[in-house]
């Protein structure tokens, strides 16, 4: 059996949201993020201020970069019609153990009285990204399945293959497989001391539950994909419309590639591809590594 190397497994971006009930709140925290903005003898001299998007009545949002020029934190400020919010992103990856106890300080300068444990406990998480780094198994060499979905695209540039997504856009649960190498090399410039570098990445929109029980109350979303040895598959049989699909699944990926089929071959064909799994994937053994990932940003 060849090795499986696991290199982490973690949060690449979150996203609590805080209901503010009443205008004084709201025109609170938005003086005291002004106060932080022109008074920056408050923050360590290692944090740059940004400002993504342009300023208005109704929305304020500012990046906080580190010296390295990667956004380590957002604070977004926003109105909706009445509905007022205060929305925090974290990007646990770009920071260490000391800046967060600089982040948990300037958040909860941002929304006095209230602070960084009030939010990790009565916000909402809006979004969330989990991740899962392999070292041994390369992009474009595995199948991944999801069922219930019809939507899949790889994306191609200048006759490469890239980045796979299973699951719509705008949908709520949504996964990305991409060659993290690939990707720092290019955006960044950044070389890295592995061979291969494979991220398979769940991205969730609106779970719905407070910071504080995500461990007890999200579901692993690894759960949802079941990976395939295409080269295990096509020796299994020699029906023509199954290489075809396997053709489909590896140009467009799965979702894309089942649709057009009825409901009994779309059965026959996944009952095929359940004795074709790989030995790796393994989302159980990748969960149990959820409760470090999220200690990162836990006060």
């Amino acid at each position: 059996m060849a090795l499986s190397i696991i290199r982490r497994v973690g949060i690449d971006r979150i996203a609590f949201n805080l209901s503010l009930k009443g205008k004084e709140l709201h025109s609170l925290i938005r003086k005291n993020i002004w106060d932080l903005v022109s008074n920056k003898k408050k923050l360590s001299p290692f944090w740059k201020i940004t400002f993504p998007k342009p300023i208005t009545d109704d929305y304020l949002c500012l990046n906080f970069e580190l010296h390295s020029k990667q956004i380590a934190f957002q604070l977004t400020l926003a109105r909706e019609y009445e509905h007022r919010y205060f929305r925090l992103d974290l990007y646990p990856d770009k920071f260490s153990e000391n800046e967060f106890e600089e982040i948990k300080k300037v958040v909860s300068l941002a929304i006095a009285p209230l602070d960084y444990d009030y939010l990790f406990k009565k916000g909402k998480v809006s979004y969330i990204e989990v991740y899962a780094d392999f070292l041994s198994h390369p992009m474009h060499t595995f199948i991944p399945l999801r069922t219930h979905i019809s939507d899949s695209q790889i994306i191609v540039e200048n006759g490469i293959k890239g980045t796979l997504y299973l699951g719509a856009q705008k949908s709520d649960s949504r996964h990305a497989f991409y060659d993290k190498k690939k990707q720092l090399l290019e955006k960044k410039g950044l070389e890295t001391p592995y061979a291969i570098w494979t991220r398979i990445e769940a991205r969730l929109t609106h779970p719905g539950h407070k910071p504080c029980d995500l461990l007890m109350h999200l579901p692993n979303p690894f759960n949802k994909i079941s990976i395939v040895d295409p080269i295990r598959a096509r020796k299994i049989s020699i029906d023509s419309e199954f290489h075809k699909l396997l053709d489909a699944c590896e140009e467009n990926g799965s979702g894309s590639a089942f649709r057009g089929y009825l409901p009994y071959e779309k059965k026959v064909f996944r009952q095929k591809l359940k004795t074709c799994l790989v030995w790796w994937w393994r989302p159980e053994k990748l969960w149990g590594h959820f409760p470090n990932a999220l200690a990162k940003i836990t006060p």
